[in-house]
This record gives C-alpha cells, structure tokens and sequence, in this order.
C-alpha cells in the first residue's frame, strides 16, 4: 500500500450471516511501532460507499494507511466490525 502499510490477507468471509469481506493489515507509525489490524465488513455494509469499485477500494486505502490511534499492544490486533466513520 505504502511504505508504512501492508495488507496482509483479503478474503470473503460470511459476517453475520451475510456475505462480507475480512480485511488484515500491519502498520507501522513513529508513535505507537508496528501494529496489526483486522476489518469484518459485509456487502452491504460497503453498498453506501457506492461509485463503483474504485470508491471502494479509496475508502479502503484510506483506512489501510492513514494512522490509527487505537491504544492496543504491538502483538495484539485491533479489530473493526464495519467502516463506519470512515470516509474518502
């Protein structure tokens, strides 16, 4: 993604009981080091973010290498269950 951000994995994955999307990735930031993170999200869920695919994939770029202030320890995964608050 970019030199401070990697996707780990993308696969579809049923949320509950919808289809969805699980989305791993790893950051790395001055403040906090290297931290993972994790995105459940289903299909519809991504529907308001309509435009097609590449608004997609820009709201998801955004929330995969923009900071994170979340406090967690560097071997712990912070989880996101939707992309609410996020925008592009």
């Amino acid at each position: 993604m970019d030199r401070f951000s990697t996707i780990e994995s993308v696969e579809s994955v049923i949320v509950d009981g919808q289809e969805g999307l699980a989305l791993l990735w790893t950051q790395t930031t001055f403040d906090q080091g290297v931290r993972q993170f994790g995105l459940l999200v289903t299909d519809a869920e991504l529907a308001p973010y309509g435009g097609g695919v590449e608004s997609i994939i820009a709201v998801l770029h955004l929330m995969v290498t923009e900071p994170l202030a979340t406090e967690a320890e560097n071997d712990e995964r912070t989880w996101f269950r939707s992309m609410v608050g996020f925008s592009y």
